[in-house]
């Protein structure tokens, strides 16, 4: 199966880095940071904002590294076994570049 998204929507797959305390737990990538990134697999063709019905193309590509807030809305989707992340291209903080 695979996730075409739709309008603005962009589709990610997080990064997840697992870390040890000093204690020996193990903590997920997302409980100790506020800022979550991950590769960006699929992006809808934009949304129809313009008074003329043409469309606002998302500035993120497939490839890209994007980071989002903990906070941003975001779903958790399972495709393929796969656990991804579907947003609102305008709940990405940004692109990081290398």
């Amino acid at each position: 199966m695979k996730l075409r998204p739709l309008l603005d929507r962009v589709v990610i797959r997080e990064n997840t880095e697992e870390t040890r305390t000093p204690g020996g737990l193990v903590l997920p990538g997302s409980a100790e940071k506020r800022i979550r990134s991950g590769e960006v697999l699929a992006v809808g063709p934009g949304s129809r904002a313009l008074a003329d019905g043409a469309r606002v193309p998302p500035e993120v590509r497939p490839g890209d590294v994007v980071c989002w807030s903990s906070r941003a809305d975001v779903f958790e989707i399972d495709v393929a076994g796969e656990k991804l992340i579907a947003t609102h291209a305008g709940m990405l903080i940004g692109v990081l570049e290398p």
